[in-house]
């Protein structure tokens, strides 16, 4: 078996060109490295009997940037939502531009998960998987919270 900077090394071509044709062109340094993991990650996984070596760490690699790319667009697109809203740097006590709430009075009622739930989400901009496990959690769990604290604050906002 290769050491990994031989195996870097002579795959870096093929993590060039996955780059280019996934017209990678922001972030180049965060999406090489990304790929470099990626080869690690599939050389290590890799089983001779599922096919050819460089079909199996190309499809690897490929997959692991289409993956990146896709987190990192989430994370623009809520930059740019909060962003055009006005919630660029917003905290519990401006989430809302227009009418400004008490988040404390809002999340009493809520339970401590719910209450994970929301600072998780709408102050850090994790996903629920992010959250499941940081908390310790499953994700069905953390969508449960979810929707309680969706609920609760829906119910509340419309007292109001």
């Amino acid at each position: 078996m290769l050491m990994y900077s031989e195996l870097l090394e002579r795959y870096k071509p093929m993590i060039l060109h996955l780059m280019k044709r996934l017209s990678i062109y922001r972030n180049h340094e965060e999406f090489f490295q990304t790929a470099s993991i990626a080869l690690w990650e599939a050389s290590n996984h890799y089983q001779p009997s599922k096919g050819t070596m460089d079909a199996y760490y190309y499809l690897f690699i490929k997959g692991k940037l289409m993956n990146e790319m896709t987190r990192q667009n989430r994370l623009l697109m809520r930059e740019d939502l909060k962003d055009e809203w006005g919630w660029a740097d917003s905290g519990p006590d401006d989430f809302l531009p227009a009418e400004r709430y008490d988040w404390e009075d809002l999340m009493k009622d809520l339970t401590l998960n719910q209450k994970k739930w929301i600072r998780n989400y709408a102050f850090l901009g994790l996903t629920i998987t992010e959250i499941a496990q940081k908390e310790g959690a499953t994700p069905a769990a953390v969508k449960s919270w979810r929707r309680d604290a969706i609920k609760k604050l829906r119910d509340q906002l419309q007292e109001r």
